[in-house]
């Protein structure tokens, strides 16, 4: 069934997936079974939307779910549980987003140390309300633990962490941090070298991953099967170059002959 477009406002932090059918990927036809692939993902969430995000409800697909258009998450349409939803009668702002202090913004790093890689998570408490619109057949808390937090989107992955802790600021997908503030210069340069020239919070990207300088001495970053940790800068960069074999670029788009390669940006207003 299908209408014409009109507006929402999430009064809750709001999964999104990329497709109508939610039961499948919270609970499927067992009841306690969530689809994850060989990586141990759940491959259907997309993003989740803070609370106040606006938006644009394109098309009733069922009882519960929207296909819909949110600028938490531009470029593509996204299917939500209208249940997160709040309608609205006239078209609303674009929530407001305040970028943190660097040692704001450091501080929230830091509280995350430990939480689990949720594939598509960006909101490390977890949402509640998934288990209670598609309750388990069993309590939640006789699951497997990684059942039961993807279950509630209870976690963050790469580019999740930092947009948790920017307010959004930043892009959620690593393809957009690529291009995101200004590139630091670290082509042709070894590995300590280009650390002398790291500052707090600058972004080590490639497309599928994002890690953050937390400082000279260290990196943050979440890492599927490890969750959100922090490691020497030095060794990390050393790993990419020497065992990884990842070459340090400055434009990644200019340098597609050269296969996995990475870049270095910039984007915080009080680093540039």
């Amino acid at each position: 069934m299908s209408s014409s477009p009109s507006f929402a406002v999430a009064h809750a932090p709001t999964p999104l997936l990329n497709t109508h059918d939610f039961r499948s990927s919270f609970g499927g036809h067992s009841g306690i079974d969530i689809p994850l692939d060989s990586q141990r993902l759940l491959r259907s969430i997309e993003s989740v939307a803070f609370p106040g995000s606006k938006f644009t409800v394109i098309e009733q697909v069922s009882d519960h779910i929207v296909r819909a258009a949110t600028q938490e998450y531009p470029g593509q349409d996204v299917f939500v549980d209208r249940r997160f939803l709040t309608p609205v009668d006239k078209e609303p702002k674009e929530r407001e987003r305040s970028l943190p202090s660097i040692p704001a913004l450091l501080g929230g790093l830091e509280s995350l140390v430990g939480a689990r890689y949720i594939w598509g998570g960006n909101w490390p408490a977890g949402i509640p309300l998934l288990s209670e619109y598609y309750p388990p057949k069993i309590d939640i808390a006789h699951l497997d633990p990684l059942i039961a937090d993807t279950w509630q989107l209870k976690g963050v992955d790469c580019s999740g962490l930092l947009y948790y802790v920017t307010n959004g600021v930043t892009p959620r997908n690593t393809s957009a941090l690529l291009n995101f503030g200004r590139p630091v210069s670290i082509e042709g340069k070894q590995p300590d070298e280009i650390v002398h020239q790291l500052n707090d919070l600058d972004l080590i990207v490639w497309k599928g991953h994002v890690v953050i300088v937390y400082d000279q001495e260290r990196s943050i970053e979440s890492f599927a099967g490890k969750g959100v940790i922090k490691q020497s800068l030095q060794e990390r960069i050393e790993e990419l170059i020497q065992e990884k074999k990842r070459v340090p670029v400055d434009d990644y788009a200019a340098t597609v002959d050269i296969g996995d390669r990475f870049v270095v940006r910039r984007w915080h207003p009080d680093n540039i």
